[in-house]
This record gives structure tokens, sequence and C-alpha cells, in this order.
């Protein structure tokens, strides 16, 4: 019997110090002082091996459950509905419009919103097996010279 209280102590302890070895993080994004609104954050695996994983980011949060944990690569995208002209004359005032203000790429009204070069954009991070928060504040990026 003494066994057999052993046994299911022994078995107790390790169901309850059993934990997932995997790492949740949550956390917020902004783009210049405001929240993103709808858009993508992926964590890949900084040295290429493993699976990323990937969370919507709504209304400025996100959060992602069973992450393989170490360092990671941090790519944000940020998208939003685009109206897109319906007809000639209006896409013809919404280039002339686009060109009055400097932007010359052909895009009248672009889906991304987070340009890919962004301050803080591919940042690097480190996930510990466990809850993480870890907010990201993006800034424009340095002008071109």
């Amino acid at each position: 019997m003494i066994r057999f209280y052993a046994l299911v102590s022994l078995v107790l302890i390790g169901v309850v110090g059993c934990s997932s070895s995997g790492a949740d993080v949550s956390g917020s994004v902004t783009y210049e002082g405001e929240a993103i609104g709808e858009g993508f954050i992926t964590f890949t695996p900084s040295d290429g091996i493993g699976k990323e994983s990937a969370s919507p980011i709504q209304a400025g949060r996100y959060s992602l459950t069973g992450v393989t944990p170490g360092k990671k690569v941090v790519k944000i995208v940020a998208v939003k509905k685009v109206n897109f002209a319906s007809s000639s004359g209006e896409m013809m005032k919404k280039a002339a419009e686009a060109q009055k203000v400097g932007k010359h790429d052909g895009l009248v009204d672009p889906a991304d919103t987070i340009p890919a070069d962004a301050v803080g954009n591919n940042a690097a991070v480190e996930l510990k097996a466990g809850t993480n928060q870890q907010d990201f504040n993006l800034k424009r990026p340095a002008p071109r010279k």
C-alpha cells in the first residue's frame, strides 16, 4: 500500500510539474504612435531552423500560444482596405493629388501601411518558455539620400 501511495505521489508530481515548453507571447503594435488597426505579426527563427509562428493584429493587439522558444526575427505587416477608383477619371484625379504631395511611385492608395524598412520592423527578440510580453513601436524609416 505504501508503494501505491508513493507511485501515485510521483505521478502527481510529474503531472503538476510538467508544463508546456512552448512560449506564449502577446503585446501591442504601433506605428508612429498609433495602434495598428489590422495586420499580421510573424515570428521567424533567427537561425532559419524551425517553423514560423504568426498571428493577426487586431486593434493594435496580438496574441500567440505554443511558439517554440528561442531567438526570433519579427516581421510586422499592416494592411488597410483599399477603395479602388470607379473610373479612369477618378484614378487620374487621385494620381494627380498623390503627385502634388511628392508621391511618384505610381501607388495611389497602397494597401500596406508600414514600410518594410520601418524602424523596429525585423526586430530580433528572444522568447522564453512561458509567458512573454513583447510590444513593438515602429517608426517611419529615415529618408533615403
